[in-house]
């Protein structure tokens, strides 16, 4: 039953959580010819390995890290907010729904890690289709 919940509201969020992913690629434009999408798939590859969305954050600002200013995870701090920081704000915003949708039987960390790995696959495809139909790969 739990687990029925559990997808029911993950249903229910996927437009938004599509909309989100493909928004951050959309407002960090030119970020397809800057990053692989090795690069994104190899986030997922953590999220599917952790429970914890914080496991993932982390692996983030490590990526962060090691760009450099106005590359890679780092694209587009010139404009404003980088890359890698704005898919840490959308984190944020996952979690925050998770809280929202949290009920007695469902707990927000049963939620979050399963938002953010929604949320990368679907960030995953669009950096994709990007990439392609702006000939970046």
């Amino acid at each position: 039953m739990k687990e029925l919940l559990i997808r029911q509201i993950l249903d229910e969020l996927d437009a938004q959580v599509v909309r989100q992913a493909e928004a951050v690629v959309d407002e960090t434009g030119g970020i397809t010819n800057q990053l692989e999408d090795k690069q994104i798939r190899n986030v997922i590859a953590v999220a599917d390995d952790t429970q914890s969305v914080a496991v993932v954050d982390n692996f983030i600002k490590y990526q962060i890290g090691r760009s450099k200013k106005n590359e890679g995870w780092r694209f587009g701090e010139e404009s404003g907010k980088g890359f890698g920081e704005a898919v840490r704000t959308n984190l944020e915003q996952l979690k925050k729904w998770a809280n929202q949708k949290a009920s007695g039987e469902v707990k927000a960390e049963d939620l979050e890690i399963r938002l953010v790995r929604r949320y990368l696959g679907y960030l995953a495809r669009y950096f994709k289709y990007k990439q392609v139909h702006q000939g970046g790969d």
